[in-house]
């Protein structure tokens, strides 16, 4: 029975821990869409040159 708490236990922590790597993740995500956002903005108006 305790096996069966500890399994629990086990599995709700890396829940948790894969739950804050996915919003770090979002989070990367969000900001490089927005600087690609602004890149794509800078390049078009002259700004920059499109390196590739």
């Amino acid at each position: 029975m305790i096996t069966a708490f500890q399994e629990v236990e086990d599995n709700l922590s890396t829940l948790r821990i894969l739950s804050q790597e996915l919003q770090q993740q979002n989070a990367t995500v969000e900001s490089s869409q927005e600087y690609l956002t602004l890149a794509e903005a800078r390049h078009q108006s002259g700004l920059d040159i499109y390196l590739m």
